[in-house]
This record gives C-alpha cells, sequence and structure tokens, in this order.
C-alpha cells in the first residue's frame, strides 16, 4: 500500500500503518535477534505517505546511479560539484525546448497494430452483427495481434511470439463493473473504433477467506482483497469492450483450481 497510489482513499496509509505496527509488534514471534533500526524505520512510512506520495516515488537508486554515471565519464579528479550542476543544467535545457514536428500529422499514441490475416469467426460475426449494419464484414473488421495503450503493449492469445509473458491477461471494465478480469483473445476495429474480445474468468471467492483462521483476519479484511482477486480457473462468458475500456496487466499464478491475480500499475512494483 505504501508503494502504491491511494487505492484505498485517505485511509491507505491509515490501515497500511496498522499492518505495519502489527507486523512490529509481532516480529519476534517469527524472527529472532534481527530487530534492527531498519526495521524501527517502518513506524515513520505512514507520515513520509502522508507528505509525500507513494515510496516508490523516494528511491534513492536512481540518484544513486545518476552519481555513478556521472563518476565513470568525469573529466579530471575535481569539482565534481560544480560537473553534476552543468550536467543537470544542460538536460534541463534540451528537455524545456519546445517540440517542433515537421508534418502536421497527428502522433496517435494508443493503436492496434500487427494486422492479423485470418477468416472471420462466428463470434467476430455476432459482434458485427451488433455494432454494424454492414453486409460486407470482410471490409468492416480488420483483426489484430497486439494494442499499444496508454504507454504499454498488450498481447492477445493470437500473438505466438510473447514468450512466457502473461501479457494478455487484464483487468477491465464493463458497464458499472470496474474488476472484471480475462485473457485477451483477439483485437479488433469496427466502425473506426478499436475493441478487445475477452474470456472473461468470474470471481470466485475472496482472497482473505485463505486467511480465516488467521489473528490477522481482521486487518488483511481491509485491503487485501483490493489488490489480490481469485477467479475460476476456467471462462464461461466472452465479453467485447473498447480498448479503453482495458485498465491493468495482472500477474497470475495458479493456486488450487484458481487462478489468484493482482492488477499492475506502472507507478508501482509488486514484490
Amino acid at each position: 500500500m505504501f508503494h502504491g497510489p491511494r487505492t484505498l482513499g485517505d485511509e491507505t496509509e491509515i490501515i497500511a500503518n496498522e499492518a505495519m505496527i502489527n507486523y512490529y509488534r509481532d516480529h519476534q514471534s517469527f524472527y529472532a535477534s534481527i530487530q534492527n533500526f531498519v526495521l524501527h524505520l517502518h513506524v515513520h512510512y505512514a507520515n513520509q505517505y502522508r507528505l509525500h506520495g507513494s515510496l516508490s516515488n523516494l528511491g534513492t537508486f536512481g540518484q544513486e546511479s545518476l552519481l555513478g554515471h556521472f563518476a565513470k565519464n568525469r573529466h579530471g579528479t575535481h569539482h565534481f560539484g560544480e560537473l553534476i550542476t552543468n550536467n543537470y543544467n544542460v538536460d534541463f535545457t534540451i528537455h524545456n525546448q519546445p517540440n517542433s514536428h515537421s508534418s502536421s500529422r497527428t502522433i496517435e499514441i494508443d493503436e492496434l497494430f500487427d494486422i492479423h490475416e485470418s477468416s472471420i469467426s462466428g463470434a467476430l460475426h455476432e459482434c458485427h452483427n451488433a455494432l454494424c449494419s454492414c453486409d460486407k464484414i470482410d471490409q468492416c473488421i480488420s483483426i489484430y495481434r497486439r494494442c499499444r495503450l496508454k504507454h504499454m503493449v498488450y498481447h492477445s492469445l493470437l500473438y505466438r511470439r510473447r514468450g512466457s509473458s502473461v501479457s494478455y491477461f487484464v483487468q477491465y471494465s464493463k458497464g458499472h463493473d470496474d474488476n472484471l478480469f480475462g485473457k485477451i483473445d483477439l483485437f479488433f476495429k469496427c466502425n473506426n473504433k478499436n475493441f478487445a474480445l475477452i474470456h472473461n474468468h468470474r470471481l470466485k471467492r475472496l482472497f482473505t477467506d485463505y486467511f480465516l483462521s488467521s489473528n490477522y483476519h481482521d486487518i488483511l479484511l481491509k485491503a487485501l482483497n483490493v489488490y489480490f482477486y481469485v477467479l475460476h480457473h476456467t471462462s464461461t462468458l466472452t465479453d467485447v469492450v473498447t480498448v479503453d475500456n482495458i485498465s491493468n496487466m495482472c500477474v497470475v499464478f495458479t493456486f488450487n483450481d484458481s487462478l489468484v491475480v493482482t492488477p499492475l500499475s506502472s507507478s508501482y512494483e509488486h514484490d
């Protein structure tokens, strides 16, 4: 919770801090002789989050990497401070220059690409009948393997070069439901609109049900179900949505006969 956006609103740091206090209180019950100063620093996370936002924005690795880069490419052995300041000034000057394009063509960021040449399936016939009144489906619908959306590339099951990446399992919305999950079968364009055909996996149970016997169930119940979802392993429903209804990729793993998924956000990481 400390590493992400305010998923729980103003209660985010309060609930996270309550969980951290429980962890700090019971730490010695699980770990012996390792209660060091770093562990104590955890009690300050809530205040840091309240003042500065996500802790993923406060890491020192980026700054340390930058300083290391300067050290490797330095000229001479003195005046490091002036050198760093000068390089910062040069960088700011370059990036603050107004962008100009010789072409008046609009640069498209979100788009379907990697067209797939194949016959139109029965499912797409039904989609076409619902979306369009023409009788030229082969000219009206184009099928694609991939989609670029919000600076991320989503794959469909048609894309065979994805390797072990599960970049086709997504969180999406339809109607008033913002927490739907499924596998993207394919992307298609119809009437100049971009759509995704998704095999929906229904919610099976709450993730916190696995912790009913835990002493920490009450605190976990306040937050855990927002980050982890337990779904049916097989899909029984197909949805068609515009691609802008896709909100996130998901990390997916199998547990017993279920799928456990957690949505990703580019602003924070999942450990």
